[in-house]
């Protein structure tokens, strides 16, 4: 239901949140989480919202890296953020299991994994949506997943 609701504009530090959910979900893995946007960075968004969005891509980021079966061959998953003149975004990079072709992830019940429920990207999509704001997950050169957020700034040119 939070998901969905009308978001509660506020002026937060969106790189403390990054960095805490970062050290949550990487947490107990052999995994580094790369931290590269400004710090702080202080944004106007529904940090409640926000911090959904975030932890359900660094979790994922996080997962599909572990899948690669030998350590050596894991690479870091980095989280970038920072600001055009219109928004504000937030991207995960991982270089995991990858995407499955054809299906829509953002839909409620899609999972392709065992013992999980659908419900996190669908959520992450719906707090972005309330947010006014747009997510992509999306295969880059054939290695790199990328999940990004972009919401728009109070005032900026998509208002």
């Amino acid at each position: 239901g939070r998901a969905s609701s009308s978001p509660a504009f506020e002026e937060f530090d969106l790189a403390a949140m990054i960095a805490d959910v970062a050290e949550a979900e990487a947490n107990g893995s052999d995994l580094e989480v790369e931290l590269l946007g400004p710090q702080p960075f202080l944004v106007q968004g529904d940090a409640e919202l926000l911090t959904l969005v975030v932890r359900n891509g660094i979790a994922n980021a996080v997962e599909a890296t572990q899948t690669i079966a030998d350590p050596m061959d894991r690479r870091s998953v980095s989280v970038n953020w920072n600001e055009t003149d219109a928004d504000y975004w937030f991207s995960c990079l991982d270089r995991g299991c990858g995407l499955p072709p054809q299906r829509d992830l953002f839909e409620l019940a899609v999972t392709t994994k065992e013992n999980h429920l659908g419900m996190g990207l669908a959520l992450a999509y719906r707090a972005t949506l309330s947010l006014r704001g747009t997510l992509t997950l999306e295969t880059r050169d054939s290695t790199v997943t990328s999940y990004e957020m972009r919401w728009p700034k109070p005032g900026g040119s998509e208002e």
